[in-house]
């Protein structure tokens, strides 16, 4: 595995309906050696912007 490229954490607000898709988004950062946090809010919904404020992930 690769050293981090960081010295934190990327966090990653991921606007996707597909958990699959998702996953993958995450493996292919981790794969590049980055750390991530993410939260994924359904896209498909018309609730996501609440799910985005700030201070909630």
């Amino acid at each position: 595995m690769a050293a981090p490229l960081l010295d934190h954490a990327l966090r990653v607000l991921h606007l996707e309906d597909s958990e699959l898709d998702h996953e993958l988004m995450l493996t292919h950062l981790r794969r590049g050696g980055l750390e991530v946090r993410s939260l994924r809010v359904d896209s498909s919904r018309p609730s996501w912007p609440r799910s985005s404020s700030p201070g909630t992930w």
